[in-house]
């Protein structure tokens, strides 16, 4: 967030100083943004300049890091396991299936020891 970029656009030099205190905290989407904005420079000030300040907190990736952050989780996940998945696929092809004896063996609830 650029203390220049929003005092241009009129927002008071003291909101842009106690917005400081909040640029470098984790922030985990809009909802959690704007309840700090509320706690940091008070409900007054938020409603009346939230969109300036969103709009250049979003250009200058204060907003998007704690976003990027869960969804960078979630992707890896899901290319992970779905890389798993077409592996594993590929290796049947090539694999021969097991006997009926290999997985007795494999399977401990199916021994008869």
């Amino acid at each position: 967030m650029s203390q220049t970029h929003l005092k241009s656009e009129g927002v008071a030099q003291n909101v842009v100083e106690m917005l400081e205190g909040i640029k470098e905290q984790d922030i985990r989407g809009k909802g959690d943004f704007v309840n700090k904005l509320e706690d940091t420079i008070g409900k007054e000030q938020t409603s009346k300049y939230k969109s300036l300040i969103m709009k250049h907190s979003l250009a200058h990736s204060v907003l998007p890091h704690s976003l990027n952050s869960s969804i960078h989780r979630f992707v890896i996940n899901v290319f992970g396991n779905l890389t798993v998945l077409v592996v594993g696929y590929i290796a049947s092809l090539f694999q021969p299936a097991p006997t009926r004896d290999e997985l007795k063996l494999a399977t401990c609830w199916t021994r008869n020891d």
